[in-house]
């Protein structure tokens, strides 16, 4: 269930967030709603600012999340956060770490890596602003490191929202120095009495075209249902997650049928 609201309010207002913000703001989520709120920024405030007083308008038990604030436009997300996306997004996570440690245990930071979870990217003040579900961040911006690496998973959001938030990740990291080159995009379908279990998982890669995604190449969407998941083990080259390719390049990673099998088992058991 998806249901939008926006407001005309010019950026200027005096009054911000507007009195129909509010009230869509307030108004109670059901379990699989995904209220998106857009809005023009106020002049008066940076973006950070309005967000944050956006943030303080919310019931307990809902969440924000920033599909796109900058200081023209601010589109937010309002959702009940739901057990299936932060068991897929944390195992994912968990997959990704494991097979690209030096060593079990390493820490990322020996690879020159940091966890990014849901924290807000972009600029602190003035610069576009979106969370992801989760991700990876270099440490340091030298030759040779891993790029920025985001995830995002939906319930409620169809595949045209994803992919326009994979575009969205691209278009606002444009020129940044942390440019997103990889947005994993994890769709989860919601379980009835009579549909089975299932989930899409698509890698995108950051496009030679300005603005734009591809499928990275070697890859498609994998599905997988409670039966024997098709399309693995999933081959990711080294050489689409580097920024600069290192002289030696180690081996492609693989995401083994067990590893997923385990990841789905744990993403299933959230559902509803």
């Amino acid at each position: 269930m998806s249901t939008t609201a926006s407001t005309t309010t010019p950026s200027n207002a005096p009054h911000f967030p507007p009195a129909d913000v509010i009230q869509s703001l307030q108004k109670p989520i059901l379990p699989s709603e995904w209220r998106c709120i857009s809005m023009a920024s106020p002049a008066k405030y940076t973006v950070s600012e309005a967000l944050e007083k956006l943030e303080k308008c919310l019931p307990v038990g809902s969440r924000l999340k920033i599909l796109l604030a900058d200081t023209t436009r601010i589109e937010i997300a309002v959702y009940e956060p739901t057990l299936a996306q932060a068991s897929a997004a944390a195992e994912l996570y968990d997959q990704m770490r494991d097979v690209i440690r030096l060593a079990p245990g390493a820490p990322l930071i020996s690879l020159g890596l940091r966890s990014i979870g849901t924290t807000t990217f972009g600029d602190r003040t003035t610069g576009p602003k979106k969370q992801p579900d989760s991700g990876f961040m270099p440490s340091t911006r030298v030759p040779g490191e891993w790029p920025t690496v985001v995830m995002e998973v939906g319930l409620s959001e169809s595949r045209p929202e994803l992919y326009q938030d994979v575009q969205r990740w691209f278009r606002i990291s444009d020129g940044s120095v942390n440019q997103v080159k990889l947005v994993i995009s994890v769709k989860l379908f919601e379980t009835t009495p009579t549909l089975a279990k299932r989930m899409e998982v698509t890698f995108y890669e950051r496009a030679a075209a300005p603005q734009c995604a591809q499928i990275l190449p070697g890859t498609h969407t994998y599905t997988w249902t409670q039966a024997q998941p098709p399309s693995v083990p999933i081959s990711i080259p080294v050489l689409h997650m580097y920024d600069l390719a290192p002289v030696w390049l180690p081996n492609p990673i693989v995401l083994s049928t067990a590893q997923l099998q385990y990841w789905m088992d744990m993403v299933f058991q959230a559902l509803p």
